[in-house]
């Protein structure tokens, strides 16, 4: 089934269903950091195995060292610290990759893979 919807209504959106693999590409960049941890904390409870995004790269400094989100001055959309989201959401970060001192269509690249803890 393909949905439309709302990213800070997902939770509604997904019910009670878990699904293996959670993909956010390109997506978290629209919101403020509060709605983006949130969309991420509710893939995350929604993850089986694992949750894949993607998102823009600080150009300068690695997104698991900012501290808050800050703005990309060209378009005003958000670079977030994923993995600290993540963290805060109960989940593990399996593997991640910051591409930021690289261009790829004018936009840089940072990818966490993740799961949620067996405890959660």
């Amino acid at each position: 089934d393909i949905v439309c919807a709302d990213m800070e209504k997902l939770d509604a959106v997904l019910g009670n269903r878990t699904y293996d693999v959670m993909v956010c590409t390109g997506t978290l960049m629209y919101l403020k950091e509060e709605s983006a941890a949130h969309v991420v904390d509710v893939m995350l409870r929604h993850t089986g195995t694992l949750l894949a995004i993607a998102g823009l790269a600080h150009p300068e400094i690695d997104n698991r060292l900012l501290q808050h989100s800050t703005i990309r001055e060209q378009d005003k959309s958000f670079i977030h610290n994923l993995d600290s989201m993540v963290r805060i959401a109960g989940g593990t970060i399996l593997a991640r990759r910051w591409d930021g001192g690289k261009m790829v269509g004018g936009h840089t690249i940072y990818f966490v893979y993740a799961s949620k803890n067996a405890t959660r």
